[in-house]
């Protein structure tokens, strides 16, 4: 689920549409700067197979910048599951803040992935 958090506790009724449509906005305009760099890729470049798991390791590429990362993806029920983190100011990005910074967000990001199994 993606929504407002508070001291790490979902809050997911804190946000009406125009607050999410005002928080895309800023994110695609003033934190990735989608315009000069529309793409996010990852390129895989090693994987190690496990029971009903893989650790992979590839390069991410954010916000014009180039960094290997790694992941440990496992299968969920019917579903493939991995979390990694990123540090936005690895991949030369400012970490939001805006209402003369009571409203900020943390340079380190968890980033989920769940994906079916086909």
């Amino acid at each position: 689920m993606v929504c407002a958090q508070r001291d790490g506790q979902d809050q997911p009724s804190a946000l009406s549409a125009d607050n999410r449509a005002d928080i895309e906005r800023h994110i695609q305009n003033d934190v990735l700067h989608t315009d000069r760099f529309p793409e996010v890729r990852f390129v895989t470049t090693k994987v190690t197979e496990h029971a009903d798991a893989y650790d992979i390791v590839g390069d991410l590429t954010l916000h014009g910048q180039r960094r290997t990362i790694t992941t440990h993806v496992r299968k969920q029920a019917d579903r493939w599951v991995c979390e990694v983190r990123l540090n936005q100011p690895d991949f030369g990005i400012k970490p939001f803040s805006a209402a003369f910074g009571t409203l900020r967000v943390k340079p380190e990001l968890l980033v989920q992935l769940s994906l079916p199994v086909s």
